[in-house]
């Protein structure tokens, strides 16, 4: 366990993120391994069948890591107050609740594969014979992802990044040798690509859980002793539910989206895919800075110390920012080459590219946005960040819409980006000004 109350707060965020960014890494690193190798197997058309399963996977993966983030900051607060006894009980009733979630996901999803791949999103009939397999397979491992979040929540907490990044690399590696069998190699198509994640998904999460138990032995516990606390899962529900549903919320949003870029053709389904895997490249800095503040927060506020929590929250913002300007300068060089490794070109390249560099150049926005909305998590103020999602998706959506009914035209898909991003930072970092955060604490 780390203890992020005492010590330099730039130096623990930096040695705490580190780790978490090699992990994202190797996460992005599946689908990026699947949409190369899918695109240049199988075809661009294979590539963008997969791209318009993205919004169901966002969404699957938005309400899993709002699971997390919700045990995430319980366990942090009860880390740095020394509440032993909670936090073991916390953990138990999460499993618990983790189970239950697991098995109405899996059926939820299964179920409505064929009506909103086929019905709401009108994909094309020569890509809905990629895309129903991909999707329903993919499903299967939703315990796998379910478990990884929970694990990876607690271990956050205690201020343990370098375990999931150990895993995570023997996942990522698995990952790429099954998606060279199993499409390469083994032509199973992109049933293979959907086989080979969740089998890396798998591993992963089986690591995760080994390593939270073997590392960490106050938190294991027996079947009898795996029931829901009521007051813990109150506590799960109030603080997971609302990170879900910012997630959610924009997951959701992005279905709408994807069924405007489908609305455009071909050669924005394909270009938007290719994009997509890139861009999540891009969003590492920020999303690692934002959970590592989370924790610092909670473990800070839970210890009384809400003057370094705040201070963390700055220099965190210092850091993210000025990745997110390097990476600018990288994609301006570096970002068409890589759209081409997906075997994209004409038009679709085209697209993409334009796509990239609108968020290449907006990047701080979002980054901004993304770390006051972490430290607004950590400090157990989770509402204010739902408003944050809600805002900056409506206004992504509603001006894409518009747009796409004049001379914008299929552009409208990512002009509409910088102003949404402009509205969702500025919520949160009001909020975070006026310090009604403090008012929030869990314990």
């Amino acid at each position: 366990m780390q203890d992020l109350t005492v010590g330099n707060e730039s130096k623990q965020l930096l040695w705490f993120t580190l780790p978490m960014m090699v992990s994202q890494l190797l996460q992005v690193s599946y689908s990026l391994v699947d949409g190369i190798i899918v695109g240049n197997f199988i075809g661009a058309s294979a590539l963008g069948a997969i791209g318009i399963c993205n919004p169901f996977v966002w969404l699957l993966n938005a309400i899993q890591s709002g699971f997390g983030v919700g045990i995430s900051i319980m366990a942090a607060q009860y880390f740095g107050a020394n509440r032993k006894e909670d936090l073991h009980r916390a953990v138990t009733t999460a499993f618990f609740a983790g189970g239950v979630l697991f098995l109405l996901l899996t059926a939820l999803f299964e179920g409505l594969a064929q009506p909103l791949l086929a019905g709401f999103l009108a994909t094309p009939e020569e890509m809905m014979q990629h895309c129903l397999p991909y999707f329903r397979i993919y499903c299967l491992g939703i315990g796998f992802q379910l478990l990884y979040n929970l694990c990876y929540g607690v271990l956050r907490a205690f201020g343990d990044s370098k375990g999931a990044m150990l895993f995570l690399l023997i996942a990522a590696g698995a990952n790429l040798i099954l998606d060279v069998l199993l499409v390469a190699v083994w032509p199973l198509g992109v049933a293979g690509a959907a086989i080979a994640t969740i089998a890396a998904q798998g591993g992963s999460a089986a690591a995760s859980a080994l390593y939270l138990f073997v590392r960490y032995p106050q938190m294991r516990f027996t079947l009898r002793q795996l029931r829901p606390q009521p007051k813990k899962l109150r506590m799960l529900v109030s603080l997971g539910v609302p990170a879900m549903l910012k997630s959610a919320v924009s997951s959701i949003g992005f279905l709408f989206l994807q069924k405007l870029v489908n609305s455009f053709g071909t050669p924005s389904i394909e270009g938007f895919s290719a994009m997509d895997r890139t861009v999540d490249v891009l969003h590492i800095p920020a999303l690692c800075f934002s959970q590592a503040i989370s924790s610092f927060a909670g473990q800070n506020i839970g210890a009384g110390k809400p003057d370094r929590a705040l201070s963390g929250y700055h220099k965190a913002l210092w850091m993210a920012n000025g990745c997110c300007i390097a990476l600018m300068v990288v994609m301006c060089f570096a970002g068409r080459p890589l759209l081409t490794l997906f075997a994209i070109s004409g038009e679709s390249l085209q697209r993409a590219w334009e796509h990239l560099m609108i968020i290449a150049f907006s990047l701080w926005l979002t980054s901004t946005g993304n770390i006051a909305n972490g430290f607004l998590q950590g400090s157990g103020d989770v509402r204010a960040t739902v408003v944050s999602s809600f805002a900056n998706l409506g206004v992504r959506l509603l001006t894409a819409y518009l747009l796409a009914q004049t001379f914008v035209d299929y552009r409208s898909i990512y002009v509409s980006i910088p102003l949404a991003w402009l509205i969702g930072m500025l919520i949160p970092l009001i909020r975070t000004r006026s310090g009604r955060w403090k008012q929030k604490k869990i314990l």
